[in-house]
């Protein structure tokens, strides 16, 4: 079955803003779900939707946490992510990687 990426990608980010997320981080979600699946990385798109529902249901996924630095030395850091998904934080990950 083939579907319109960005239709796709629309309506992720509009569920994400739907639940509360605020619209950057929706985005965040959409654009990391969409590229997984047109990557080839299934295990990561858009099947995971069910499962993150789960948890913001439940209470898991916390929609307005925000990431702290726990530990961080010359080459490595330890993140906590304060219960929130990763993919709207990947832009965060990637700054103090480098």
């Amino acid at each position: 079955m083939r579907y319109d990426s960005q239709k796709v990608h629309d309506w992720v980010q509009e569920l994400y803003q739907a639940y509360g997320f605020e619209a950057q981080d929706a985005q965040a979600v959409a654009k990391m779900i969409t590229y997984t699946d047109l990557h080839g990385i299934a295990s990561h798109g858009i099947q995971r939707l069910s499962m993150y529902d789960r948890f913001i249901q439940a209470g898991k996924i916390d929609l307005h946490a925000q990431p702290e630095i726990v530990f961080e030395t010359h080459v490595s850091a330890v993140v906590d992510l304060a219960c929130q998904l990763s993919k709207p934080r990947n832009s965060f990950l990637g700054r103090i990687s480098v």
